[in-house]
């Protein structure tokens, strides 16, 4: 268990994930998250932080790729999503995971490009509505499924800031809306004649 009696700390040395008999995998401190044991089948999972690196599949990172801003970045990451797997509703599996890092690694790219820190992008309502007008609308749905989560599940206490609230909120969830409406399938027949036929 994670205890967020200390305050915001980021225990590098506290285990996230074991195998079937008990033995750590990873530990939080690792930009590699061993997710295995917890995925379908246990199927090789990883988690990645290495946010500037896009491309699936095996994942190659030099010592040079990693500066002082992105690892700060990926430090940030790591709270946050010690944050999400603790406090989440429900018992979250591999792919929610891997899909909610990917999208806070777009935050950090964000951040990286403007020179701050992910707190910077979250606290501040000016980055984020510049975060928040640059995000496609495949992307609206996780950056709201970010932002709720981390303004209404979190306590101030346990993020160590308070979340903005930004000007674009009422559009970004109008772009997510829209786009999951657009994701929709149509019956290619009526039910009603598709059922006439099947009888």
């Amino acid at each position: 268990p994670w205890d967020h009696g200390g305050g915001v700390l980021l225990k590098l040395d506290h285990v996230i994930s074991k195998d079937a008999d008990g033995k750590p995998l990873s530990h939080v401190g690792d930009f590699v998250w061993n997710w295995t044991y917890y995925a379908a089948r246990n199927k090789q999972s990883f988690l990645y932080f290495y946010f500037w690196n896009t491309k699936t599949g095996k994942v190659v990172i030099s010592a040079e790729d990693i500066t002082a801003q992105r690892q700060a970045l990926m430090r940030e990451m790591q709270y946050l999503m010690v944050l999400r797997v603790y406090h989440s509703e429900r018992l979250l599996g591999y792919k929610t995971l891997a899909t909610d890092l990917l999208s806070l690694g777009k935050f950090a790219c964000f951040a990286q490009e403007k020179r701050c820190s992910l707190r910077d992008v979250l606290e501040q309502r000016t980055l984020l509505d510049a975060f928040i007008a640059q995000v496609p609308s495949c992307q609206c749905i996780s950056v709201v499924k970010w932002y709720t989560f981390l303004s209404e599940r979190i306590t101030e206490s346990e993020l160590g800031f308070e979340v903005a609230v930004p000007k674009k909120l009422a559009e970004l969830k109008k772009r997510s809306n829209d786009y999951i409406k657009s994701r929709l399938q149509t019956a290619p027949l009526p039910t009603r004649i598709y059922l006439g036929l099947i009888n």
